[in-house]
C-alpha cells in the first residue's frame, strides 16, 4: 500500500486495525491513463502492518506492507468522485 496519510496509521503495539484504502479509478488505454471521475474503495476489516517499526517512520508516498489480521475479509466498493 503507498502510504497517504501516515498520521492516520495505527499505533505500532496495535494489534490489528481495520483500514480504507481510497484510489483515483483510472484505466489505461494505449498507454494513456484516464480518469473515471471515481473513486475504488478498499475496506480492510482486519490487517496488521508487517513492520511496523518501520511503518511508523513512513513518510507520505512510501511503500507499506498490510498482512491479513485475524478477519482476512476485504471490501471492495466503487463510487463517483464528488
Amino acid at each position: 500500500m503507498t502510504l497517504g496519510t501516515p498520521e492516520h496509521l495505527p499505533p505500532a503495539e496495535a494489534p490489528e486495525a481495520a483500514l480504507l484504502l481510497v484510489q483515483p479509478m483510472t484505466v489505461s488505454i494505449n498507454g494513456e491513463t484516464i480518469d473515471l471521475n471515481a473513486e475504488r474503495w478498499v475496506f480492510y476489516t482486519s490487517a496488521e502492518l508487517a513492520d511496523p517499526i518501520t511503518a511508523q517512520n513512513a513518510e507520505l508516498g512510501a511503500e507499506i506492507r498490510l498482512v491479513p489480521a485475524s478477519n482476512n475479509t476485504a471490501v471492495l466498493v466503487a463510487t463517483t468522485s464528488s
